[in-house]
Formats: C-alpha cells, sequence, structure tokens
C-alpha cells in the first residue's frame, strides 16, 4: 500500500484558507486557519511534489524580507531544510499506519549562490553569471513504534525498584528522623505472640476435660421378659422391665388403711369366680 503524507503548515494562515487544510495528519477534517496540513500534488507516477511558493509559504518566509547585509533572502539565497517525518502512532489511539509529514525550515542567514560561465569566443570572451536562489535540502527522520516484552520488563523493574527505594526512605525518616519517631515505630510494628504456644493452647482447647475410661466395663441390665396376661395388647408389652402402666401405677399406690384388701401383684393369676 501506498505511504500518504501531507505539508505541515505552522503559521500561514492564508495558505490553509487557500487550499482548504486538514486539521491533523491521517483525518478528514477541513480547517481554514494554521496549523494545518496539506496533500501534496501526484505526478503520473505517485510521487509528492510542492510548489516552490508553498514550501517558502508554508515556512513562514517572505523572500522579499532581509536575510542579512540589508539584503533580502532573493539577493543571497538561502537554504530551506525539508524534513520528511514518519510515524504509526497516534494519541489516544496507539499504534497505526505508517504515515509521514513534510515540514520546512529556512535556514537564517544561510545564502545559496552559483556561478554559470558563458563564453562568447572561448578562452577569449565570457560572460559570468552569478546566480541566487533556494537550496532544498531533505532529510529523513521520524518514530516508529512498536510493542517490546524486554523493555516491558526493564520499566517494571524500574518501578519497583524506584517503590522500594521510596519505602525505604520513607521508613527511616519516621522511624529516626521525624519528632515523634517512637511513636511511628509503635504503629509501624505489630507485636504478635509466639505462634508456638498459640498452638499448644488450641490444642489444650480442644481436649476434653474428662476423657472416657477406655478400662471401665460398660454397664447394662439385663431384659427381663413376663408372660402375657389376659387382657394384655401390644403396647402393654412395650416396657418389659416396668410392666404395664396400670401395673406401674398400681405397684406405687398406698394402700388403703380402711380396707382389707392389699395391692394384688399384676403377675399373680387371678382366682376364678365363685360359681353355685
Amino acid at each position: 500500500a501506498k505511504l500518504r503524507g501531507r505539508l505541515f503548515v505552522k503559521r500561514s494562515h492564508s495558505l490553509c484558507d487557500e487550499y482548504h487544510g486538514y486539521a491533523d495528519l491521517v483525518g478528514d477534517t477541513r480547517v481554514r486557519t494554521a496549523p494545518c496540513y496539506l496533500a501534496p500534488n501526484e505526478t503520473s507516477r505517485g510521487l509528492d511534489f510542492f510548489s516552490l511558493d508553498v514550501l517558502v509559504r508554508a515556512a513562514a518566509v517572505n523572500l522579499d524580507r532581509v536575510n542579512y547585509d540589508g539584503q533580502t533572502y532573493r539577493e543571497t539565497g538561502t537554504s530551506l531544510l525539508l524534513s520528511i517525518v514518519y510515524q504509526n502512532f497516534r494519541n489516544w489511539h496507539g499504534q497505526g499506519k505508517i504515515v509521514y509529514s513534510y515540514e520546512p525550515y529556512v535556514v537564517k542567514g544561510a545564502s545559496y549562490k552559483t556561478y554559470d560561465a558563458v563564453y562568447s569566443d572561448y578562452r577569449a570572451a565570457r560572460t559570468l553569471l552569478n546566480k541566487h536562489g533556494v537550496f532544498i535540502e531533505a532529510a529523513q527522520t521520524g518514530t516508529l513504534r512498536g510493542y517490546s516484552f524486554n523493555n516491558l520488563l526493564v520499566q517494571l523493574t524500574t518501578s519497583l525498584t524506584l517503590f522500594a527505594v521510596a519505602t525505604l526512605i520513607t521508613d527511616f525518616a519516621a522511624m529516626y528522623l521525624l519528632p515523634d519517631a517512637k511513636l511511628y515505630t509503635d504503629y509501624k510494628f505489630e507485636t504478635t505472640p509466639d505462634f508456638s504456644d498459640l498452638r499448644q493452647q488450641q490444642q489444650a482447647a480442644l481436649q476434653p476435660s474428662d476423657p472416657p475410661d477406655q478400662d471401665r466395663p460398660s454397664l447394662s441390665l439385663p431384659e427381663v421378659h413376663r408372660p402375657r396376661l389376659p387382657g394384655d395388647d401390644d403396647d402393654d408389652l412395650a416396657n418389659p422391665l416396668l410392666g404395664t402402666p396400670a401395673a406401674a401405677a398400681d405397684s406405687d399406690a398406698v394402700p388403703d388403711p380402711l380396707s382389707n384388701s392389699s395391692p394384688r401383684d399384676p403377675r399373680e393369676t387371678p382366682a376364678a369366680p365363685d360359681t353355685c
């Protein structure tokens, strides 16, 4: 792809207004005041060119002004440095396509002239022409940017080192130079207990206070089964040790002193009724 470039005009408002300059190097926004950028003319081969008038006006120079010793630029001639600046980076956009700009500068106090000898009669008569003009010299420069992991590491290492040095200087000043150094030191360092003692306390807290005796035999009551009595159901035999709820209540009852009967053992078989 063909690279695109534009002429940078720094001061000439009339030049920007005449050629409808661009606001920046790659955009399409038009402006009529300086600074601005002008698109170049192109030859049939796609080469850039500008007229000498445009280059001199872009350099903010008038050839009819005095250069030195009361002589104008037209009389002394001058040198114009055309700097071609390449770049591929735009602010807030990052890396992009490679573009270039033409930036013309007139060298102050410089002159340019050349002599041409025109012979009317060889070795007998000649006319010496003293020509003054504008000498244009191009110089290429610029900055092409790209990502470099090595440079990233260098920048990070340098930044971390500077942070460490800044922290060291701040701590030294706070603990040894400032009036309240003792107070700053107490707030900077926190005293902690011995972690070995702390672990022992945690383990002692987790252990039971009265551990069970492994050698002590376990006590259990033997199961007692009674025979089924008439009138018993399954719920009456739920607790064989206590018997039926009625029997348990009768076993705890206090005998009536006015009665000749005594509490009957529920396990006794009831007597058969008398028959006539």
